[in-house]
């Protein structure tokens, strides 16, 4: 998924040296919005609710970086696996968003939707997220 309003800007002012740092915690959650405009942010969506429900960390380093490729004409950078494990039911989760906290104060950097599509959760179950990020140009 191509990176989101939110996350291009934060990517932008960090690398440009506008008193912007990379964060040192990577942050997926599920959400059951169907649609997230490009210029959403975190407290816009609704996270998936349910027993035992919690955002997925992921260290900012080399380590979470599963592998990064770079075209003449695209990128793409694909994290880590995460995963969720319900203890009780969830709400039906439909897409993964990468962000910069563990509550809605962060950025919204990318989204995109789960690979099984939508998933709902019962007690027991789990699902694997891999956040994969492109871009172009």
């Amino acid at each position: 998924m191509a990176v989101h309003q939110e996350g291009l800007t934060q990517i932008m002012q960090a690398y440009f040296g506008q008193a912007v740092s990379a964060p040192a915690t990577f942050y997926i959650l599920l959400v059951t919005d169907a649609a997230i405009a490009a210029d959403a942010a975190l407290a816009d969506l609704t996270e998936v609710a349910g027993t035992g429900y919690e955002r997925q960390s992921l260290t900012n380093d080399t380590d979470a970086v599963a592998a990064a490729e770079c075209g003449s004409d695209d990128w793409q950078i694909t994290l880590d696996t995460v995963t969720f494990t319900a203890t009780g039911t969830w709400t039906t989760a439909r897409k993964w968003v990468l962000a910069t906290s563990a509550d809605n104060s962060g950025k919204l950097i990318a989204a995109n939707v789960l690979d099984d599509g939508a998933t709902m959760l019962e007690d027991g179950g789990s699902l694997d997220v891999t956040a994969v990020i492109q871009g172009a140009g």
